[in-house]
């Protein structure tokens, strides 16, 4: 009964890789479509517009694949209202996270691109396990 949760768990977050990997490719290439063909030569805030429509684009793409194909929910606006709460808790958790470590460690700024990998990297597995038990957990009446 064991090794079938185990394998349960172990499908489950291959899924949940499957659709981060798919959700970083629309980010990334939104991001570079609106980089480098429609906001080209912009100027300043280029990077932000271009970071702030690629990830309205992605999230919710991410939202859909997480709810259907991985944890396969039936949940609808309360899911989404959830996932948008864990998705600000994420960005924010990384930016203090990834500037606390760098003032403590006292690291040089060549440093923050491997200490934000770390971080991202614990929150990626934190924001699996808030999906799993509270984004797309059924309701407990349905139990």
């Amino acid at each position: 009964m064991q090794k079938n949760a185990l394998m349960t768990t172990l499908m489950r977050f291959a899924k949940f890789m499957g659709a981060s990997g798919i959700s970083f490719l629309i980010d990334y290439g939104v991001f570079a479509l609106m980089e480098n063909v429609v906001l080209a030569g912009f100027g300043t805030g280029q990077e932000i517009i271009s970071t702030v429509v690629a990830r309205l684009i992605s999230a919710p793409c991410n939202f859909l694949l997480n709810r259907n194909f991985v944890f396969k929910s039936d949940q609808g606006s309360r899911a989404f209202v959830r996932y948008v709460i864990l998705a600000v808790g994420i960005l924010v958790s990384s930016a203090i996270g990834v500037e606390l470590l760098m003032t403590l460690l006292r690291l040089p700024d060549i440093w923050a691109v491997g200490v934000k990998a770390v971080v991202d990297t614990l929150l990626y597995l934190v924001s699996y396990r808030v999906q799993n038990k509270w984004v797309f957990a059924p309701d407990k009446e349905s139990k």
